[in-house]
C-alpha cells in the first residue's frame, strides 16, 4: 500500500494503482511541459503561470474536463 495525494487529499492505494497514478501524472506533466515549450501555452491557458507547482491543480482540472 502507498499513499498518494490527489487534489490535496491523501489516499492509501495498492501498489498497482499508485504506479498507474504516477504514470498518468508523468504523462500530464510531460504534456504540460511540451505545450509550455511550444509557445502556445499561454494562448490556451492565459490564466496559468507556466510554473508546474503553481499550475498543477488548475491544469489537471482543465485537462481532465476536456475529455
Amino acid at each position: 500500500m502507498k499513499k498518494i495525494i490527489v487534489y490535496n487529499h491523501e489516499h492509501t492505494v495498492d501498489d498497482a494503482v499508485a504506479k498507474r497514478y504516477e504514470e498518468l501524472m508523468d504523462n500530464l506533466r510531460e504534456g504540460y511541459d511540451k505545450l509550455l515549450n511550444s509557445g502556445m501555452f499561454f494562448e490556451i491557458y492565459p490564466e496559468l503561470t507556466g510554473n508546474w507547482k503553481e499550475d498543477e491543480e488548475a491544469y489537471l482540472a482543465k485537462s481532465t474536463n476536456k475529455r
